[in-house]
């Protein structure tokens, strides 16, 4: 109870100098207080109240101050007499404690009256204190006192401790030298034990016992067992009945295994008032040091953990991992000790501790799990900063500590478990176990001649080294030393150890052939099932002889007993049939484990290579992918492969969806960096990301810094873009990839409309300068940023590179001037050429990449010297692209039973999704698809891209604004709109066109004039500013299949405006007939239409204005233009007309618009339209005669006149 008694006399000491009845310089004082209170503790020393429970009771500040304002103060003392205080704070303190057991699920107290002596003598004491120590004037001074509170309490112990630093009192040099024992700073304690000795006459008799027995405890940790006795004598000399005696011999019988003694000092320590918990750990421990394992487990657990009553000392919990370490129990061993550890701050607890994580951890190591690196190096950091212990360890606890040390290490860093050998003692070296360690270093080192040296020597004195030694053989190829081996064991504990023997199997086989041990492989799955070595040599074995009857019986087995073999076993056993191309297999035993390995889950994964064609794999994958995520499984290889797969469909808002996630989980890396640009590069998304940009360019790895560069170009910064470009690659000299090169293009290509000057008159800074004479050309790079330039002059990239200030370069900025003579390193050359930097760098990774990479398939590049040939390999290119495009347009006109989206012919670029939806309407031999035209009335509209841009070709968006506020689209299509104006752009600046084959064979192309540029830009800019006056929507996409499956070929735009109009029951306006049905296959509803019924449901044009769009849209293949309720409307609206001239000239134009509808291709396409036609003007009662001539021409029938006179003649049989 030392700790105890110095906390409480801290506590009194403090109130005592906070009142003024004590002074800070009265150390004699103090110190006889502390000596008093202290001596009296240690009377309770292991007795009931020498528990933590009771110490946190009685170190209240309630009960304290209580204890001081009574006894100090006079606080009550006319209500309550000494006595009463006496009784009740033992009966407080039985209470809170009972309860606290109760609550530990332990007994109750059952030794009361302890109580009631401890507060009787503890107030007596403090009697003597108030009365003889302090000495203050009279004791009723010291019961009314009430003098003024000078300094606060944090001050007077702040003073008390400064106090006690520079004059320790002997209950504090007796608590440092017991925690310097504790931390095993055994040179120390025994120097601190000689210091205090010296001064025994400052020391307590009871004092004097407590600091020989810590003497004892550093000859005992220093197993000198031969200096007891001697301690022991001094000890009796000064107190003949002390208790450390008991402590003392309780050691040595321990050590001598002295049953018989330890119970006569079992009833000794009764006499001391030892509690029934301190005699049961007693106990506990003397049966453990004698290995009595099942006894001690038996007094000390109930169940499964510490018996209740044990669970508040610490030594309970450390006897608890010792047990559980024998079990191989290392987790709750680890909880054991760190629990005993919290409890009390003894090293060995720490040590213990380790050990048992140390067992944890190899065992993970071995089931294969992942991250594991940090923790091993903090147990290795660990074991290393309280190596000093091992000072005093002996042999075998010597021994012990290397093996788990370098056992550690060797997992971590195998080349640094070789250098850590050599500090092992030479006194160890010996030791059979060190002799194994040395053995797995060098075998995992690959140092096999030294590990056989070891092995050789100790092989069979115990399986583990009968089994390494063959596995060294097996590593050998050497089965005729296994088999010879093998058959030297003489017991059927080696001979049927399945590893041995299956290893034995093997050689057989190596040596004899298949037949020889067929049988013997199949009897061994039956009989010794369950171990990794056997599953993994019996299936490699009929897997190499193609035995595929012995194979699916293994397959049986190892389905059957797969909840027995550990994940570690079978990602192994998955490993081995991957490499024999067994991936179904592979994913029948690994199913049920995948959402719990993550290693597992990577290995289920890869056995879907063997899937022909990536969309398959991935729509495949992706579909496993997603029921994983819907379980909540999160590994990063899970995640990783999401947005891979995502990235690969080009579905690019899931893509920085799941990034996102990914970076919530695992923070920002240079993987979800790299791709978190990219994805929001092909989303046109280039903002808020100035973390990952940071990020990559803190790399070393040039093609992520490359993106950055690509990002920078894509926010109009091209010069930062530029000079960053550069630098990647100038440092990337010496390793220039294939990659590199190619980004490096492509970032000079999508950004061509940004290079100013591409050739100079002058030399200029950032300029590539050409100078030629009779001898050679030379080529000058000079260089704005200087800190490319190691070395001025250097020769790199077919050119000598110097910074901007070297004088060559000022001189050739001086002089230099394109046909212009010039000296230059005393020599005459001409300037031929002068090229922008850049530029010269972009025409070097041309030619570097069809140099080095003459197979890349990035793009093509076509050059002869004859214009012919030329012509005809440009031919057979435009041809090849005819045919693809004939396969697209096949699918598109139902080659495929769903057809396709616009999007997928254009490739999903929106500057070519407009062209091709124009094309498409304007090509009179290709029908553009978009469904029927339906009619709705007061409602609301969502419009999509596809509608908006007919719409923007008919000269129609202005007439929307009366009515925009039912008008609604989506971001999506808004950003779509802003990048076609961003492309429009572009063009102006560049010349570009597109070639073709006419239809005489030749090659002919189409190019942007300035007009058609100015053109393309008012297009766009004229759609930006009428969606103005609509109302943006935003919808979150929820996560459906068919968006997945779906989103490689369909805009993001379309999607969006499709959930929009899921969720608000709103009209999508649609003019893409894939979208359309995917919008009712989503929503099984059909509320959508074409811009034809959009305009005629919203009344925004006229019936002639709408004839001469249904007209232009018929001669265009328009899918649909109308319905048979547009057609009667207009004939009703026809025949009100009151002049005749405009009865004909509108009936003639509807005739126009049947000539289109009814000809031989879209006959087939509007027969029910003709149908309901027909019947609804019968219904009306129109002349027969006027549908007749609406029919007459594109049906190929004869003038009425003469139909009816054919008739007539053919009633009277003409």
């Amino acid at each position: 109870m030392t700790s105890l008694a110095t906390s409480f006399s801290i506590k009194m000491i403090t109130e005592a100098i906070g009142k003024q009845k004590l002074k800070y310089n009265e150390e004699k004082k103090i110190r006889d207080i502390q000596v008093l209170i202290s001596d009296f503790n240690r009377k309770f020393d292991n007795t009931v109240v020498d528990t933590y429970t009771f110490q946190k009771f009685i170190e209240t500040e309630k009960i304290s101050n209580e204890i001081f304002k009574r006894i100090f103060e006079g606080e009550n003392s006319s209500s309550t007499s000494i006595k009463d205080l006496k009784i009740k704070l033992a009966k407080e303190a039985i209470q809170q404690m009972n309860s606290d057991y109760e609550k530990m699920g332990r007994s109750k107290i059952n030794n009361e009256e302890i109580f009631y002596e401890y507060f009787s003598e503890l107030i007596d004491k403090l009697l003597i204190v108030r009365s003889e120590i302090l000495s203050w004037e009279t004791n009723a001074q010291v019961a009314i006192i009430k003098d003024t509170i000078h300094e606060s309490r944090t001050q007077i112990i702040s003073e008390i401790q400064n106090l006690r630093k520079h004059n320790i009192f002997a209950d504090d040099k007796i608590n440092l030298i017991k925690d310097e024992i504790n931390q095993y700073k055994l040179d120390v304690a025994k120097e601190k034990i000689t210091s205090v000795l010296e001064e025994q006459e400052v020391l307590s008799i009871s004092q004097k016992e407590e600091v020989y027995y810590q003497k004892s405890r550093i000859s005992i940790f220093n197993n000198k067992y031969e200096e007891l006795d001697d301690i022991k004598n001094k000890i009796e000399r000064i107190n003949i009945h002390s208790k450390y005696i008991l402590e003392i011999e309780y050691d040595q019988a321990c050590y001598q295994k002295d049953e018989n003694t330890f119970k006569i000092l079992k009833e000794k320590f009764k006499e001391h008032r030892y509690s029934n918990e301190q005699l049961l750990l007693k106990e506990v421990y003397f049966h453990l040091v004698n290995n009595e394992f099942s006894r001690a487990e038996e007094l000390l657990i109930t169940g499964d953990e510490i018996k209740s009553e044990l669970k508040e000392y610490h030594n309970a919990h450390g006897y608890f991992g010792i047990i559980l370490l024998k079990h191989n129990d290392f987790f709750n061993a680890e909880k054991a000790f760190n629990k005993a550890f919290e409890l009390h701050n003894n090293i060995i607890y720490k040590y213990n501790y380790l050990i048992a994580k140390r067992g944890l951890l190899i065992r993970e190591v071995h089931e294969g799990k992942k991250g594991l690196e940090n923790t091993i190096a903090g147990v290795i950091n660990d074991l290393k900063e309280i190596q000093y212990i091992t000072k005093f360890f002996a042999k075998k606890e010597l021994v012990e500590f290397w093996v788990v040390l370098i056992s550690l290490i060797v997992i971590k860093n195998p080349k640094q478990a070789l250098l850590e050998l050599d500090k092992i003692p030479e006194s160890i070296q010996k030791e059979e176990d060190i002799q194994v360690l040395f053995a797995d270093v060098y075998y995992l080192n690959e140092m096999y001649t030294p590990t056989k040296e070891i092995l050789l020597k100790i092989w069979d004195h115990n399986i583990q080294n009968v089994i390494k030694l063959f596995f060294l053989y097996d590593i050998e190829n050497d089965w005729s030393s296994i088999i010879d081996k093998y058959n030297l064991l003489t017991t059927d504990k080696y001979i049927l150890n399945p590893i041995i023997y299956t290893l034995n199997l093997k050689a057989k086989y190596k040596l004899n052939g298949y037949e020889i041990v067929k049988q013997d492989v199949l009897n061994l799955i039956k009989i010794r099932p369950g171990n990794l070595i056997v599953w993994e040599q019996s299936l490699r074995i009929v897997l190499e002889n193609a035995d595929d009857e012995a194979f699916e019986n293994i397959m049986c087995s190892i389905e059957n007993d797969k909840n027995l073999i550990s994940n570690k076993d079978l990602y192994f056993i998955s490993q081995l049939l991957l490499e024999f191309k067994k991936n179904e297999e592979v994913r029948r035993i690994l199913i049920d484990k995948i959402e719990c390995d993550e290693r597992l889950l990577e290995l289920y994964f890869s056995s879907y290579e063997e899937l022909t064609g990536s969309k398959e794999k991935n729509h495949l994958t992706y579909e496993q992918v997603k029921k994983l995520y819907q379980k909540g499984i999160r590994f990063k290889f899970l995640i990783k492969l999401k947005i891979s797969i995502e990235i690969d469909l080009s579905t690019w808002r899931k893509a920085i969806e799941t990034l996102v996630e990914y970076r919530n989980l695992y923070g920002i890396d240079a993987y979800y960096a790299y791709n978190m640009i990219y994805a929001s590069i092909n989303r046109s998304e280039f903002s808020n990301l100035e973390k990952e940009e940071h990020y990559l360019l803190s790399t070393q790895n040039p093609n992520m810094q490359l993106i950055v560069a690509v990002l920078k170009a894509h926010q109009e910064r091209w010069n930062e873009a530029q000079n960053l470009a550069l630098k990647v690659l100038y440092s990337s000299h010496d390793e220039l990839s294939k990659e590199l090169l190619m980004n490096f293009i492509g970032l000079h290509l999508s950004n061509n409309d940004k290079i100013e000057k591409v050739n100079f008159n002058h030399a200029v800074n950032n300029s590539v300068i050409f100078l030629k004479n009779e001898n050679r050309i030379r080529k000058i790079a000079i260089h704005q940023n200087k800190e490319l330039i190691k070395n001025p002059g250097e020769k790199k990239f077919n050119c000598e590179n110097f910074p901007y200030d070297d004088h060559r370069s000022l001189i050739l900025i001086s002089e230099g001037e394109v046909g212009e003579k010039i000296e230059f390193f005393e020599e005459e050359y001409e300037v031929v050429e002068i090229i922008n930097l850049y530029t010269y760098f972009f025409r070097f990774c041309m030619e570097k990449i069809q140099d080095v990479y003459p197979d890349h398939e990035y793009y093509k590049t076509y050059s002869s010297l004859d214009p012919e040939e030329l012509k005809s390999e440009i031919k057979k290119v435009l041809k090849d692209m005819e045919k693809e495009n004939a396969k697209l347009f096949e699918m598109y006109n139902g080659g495929v039973e769903t057809g396709l989206p616009i999007s997928y012919l254009s490739g999903k670029n929106i500057d070519s999704y407009a062209e091709m939806l124009l094309l498409l309407l304007n090509n009179n031999k290709q029908y553009l698809y978009t469904g029927e035209v339906s009619i709705y009335a007061n409602t609301q509209y969502v419009l999509s891209l596809s509608s908006l841009i007919l719409l923007a070709n008919f000269g129609l968006l202005k007439r929307l604004r009366q009515g925009s506020h039912k008008y609604y689209v989506s971001p999506e299509v808004i950003k779509s709109i802003e990048i076609g104006m961003q492309e429009a752009n572009k063009l102006t600046k560049v010349d570009c066109g597109t070639l073709r084959l006419n239809e005489n064979n030749q090659i002919h192309g189409d190019f942007y004039n300035e007009e058609g540029k100015k053109a393309r830009r008012k297009f766009w800019s004229g759609i930006r500013k009428e969606v103005l006056y609509f109302t943006e929507i935003k919808e979150k996409i929820d996560d459906i299949d068919l968006y997945d499956l779906l989103g490689e070929f369909t805009l993001e735009a379309d999607i969006e405006s499709i959930e929009i109009s899921r969720k608000t029951n709103k009209i999508l306006v649609c003019d893409d007939l894939f979208i359309r049905k995917l919008h009712n296959g989503i929503t099984g509803k059909n509320n959508t239409t074409n811009f034809v019924g959009f305009l005629i449901s919203e009344g925004l044009v006229t019936y002639p204005e709408l004839i001469d769009i249904v007209l232009k849209l018929a001669k265009s293949k328009y899918l649909y233009v109308l319905n048979s309720e547009i057609i009667l409307d207009y004939c009703h609206w026809l025949f009100s007309l009151e002049k005749q001239n405009d009865r004909e000239k509108y009936f003639e134009k509807l005739k126009d618009v049947f000539q289109y509808l009814y000809n031989e291709d879209s006959r087939k396409y509007y027969g029910n339209i003709h149908d309901e036609f027909m019947k609804g003007a019968i219904e009306m009662g129109i002349r027969p005669i006027f549908l007749y001539e609406v029919l007459r021409e594109p049906l190929k029938l004869k003038p009425i006149n003469e139909f009816i006179a054919e008739r007539f003649k053919a009633e009277i049989g003409i």
